[in-house]
């Protein structure tokens, strides 16, 4: 009984190993290399990014708006005062999505 027991826990954790494996495994990581710190005094910001997979595209969002297409550099003009998100994710050529998008806050204070 106790090698019927043991057979089925490692059995459980191979399989629970090999889900986690597959659910990161080569999506691409989103790099922000351009993004505003702190507080902004204009209603215009720019965001630079890239990703760890030649490729690669990207979807951002500002906000509680959904994920868009877009390209580096990402401008938003017009913005209002107070605090503001910016998420950014890649896509890799194979169309595996970053789980972990960029994120930053900001403040925009005119």
């Amino acid at each position: 009984m106790r090698a019927g027991r043991l057979a089925a826990l490692l059995a459980l954790v191979v399989g629970l190993a090999s889900v986690g494996v597959a659910s990161g495994a080569g999506a691409p990581e989103t790099i922000l290399s351009k993004r505003p710190r702190g507080e902004i005094h204009a209603p215009r910001v720019t965001f630079r990014f890239n990703a760890n997979a030649a490729g690669s595209t990207f979807q951002c969002k500002l906000d509680d708006k959904p994920f868009q297409g877009c390209a580096s550099p990402k401008t938003y003009k017009g913005l209002s005062e107070g605090r503001h998100t910016f998420a950014v994710r890649a896509i890799g050529p194979t169309g595996l999505v970053d789980p972990t998008p960029g994120k930053r806050f900001f403040r925009v204070d005119l």
